[in-house]
């Protein structure tokens, strides 16, 4: 069927329109700028089980973070406590968004008769993170990081609060 040249750019200007409208009404949807985050969770950002606090610059797009946690023991009576650094720069700042992250975390645990030892070292992992217009965001990531003694999987689970 063949339409006439003004029913076809009636068509796709109409399309554009909606598009753009949509575009709008999703812009006014996403939260602005988030500044600080807290989250609990588990994984080698936050040191074991633990808690994450992050601080965004760059509009929102990087975040400095460090956590605090506990590492999963060997034994009843063993513990050892862990701590990570990093950097994440997400791909925007919207309710869904990737994300790379760099940092020094715990990679490894090795456990000898007297001692439980945590060994640290650099990582780099891609993952995803979800923030809700009331502030509540989850994340996940995936990756690798190396320690002194070999390679290993690094991967975080996490809940939080972010507030401006």
């Amino acid at each position: 069927m063949h339409f006439p040249r003004s029913l076809a750019t009636s068509l796709l200007a109409t399309l554009l329109l909606a598009a753009s409208a949509t575009a709008v009404s999703a812009q006014r949807a996403v939260p602005g700028p988030q500044r600080f985050a807290v989250m609990a969770g588990l994984g080698n950002a936050f040191g074991g089980v633990g808690f994450a606090a992050e601080y965004h610059v760059a509009n929102g797009l990087v975040g400095v973070s460090t956590g605090l946690g506990v590492m999963p023991p060997h034994d009843v009576f063993d513990r050892a406590f862990g701590a990570a650094a990093l950097v994440r720069v997400y791909s925007g700042r919207g309710r869904h968004a990737l994300f790379g992250q760099a940092g020094v975390m715990p990679v490894l645990q090795q456990w000898t008769v007297a001692e439980q030892r945590v060994l640290y070292g650099p990582a780099l992992s891609v993952g995803y993170r979800y923030l809700a217009a009331g502030g509540f965001t989850a994340m996940i990531d995936i990756g690798a990081g190396w320690s002194s003694q070999d390679a290993a999987l690094v991967s975080s689970l996490g809940f939080g609060y972010r507030w401006r």
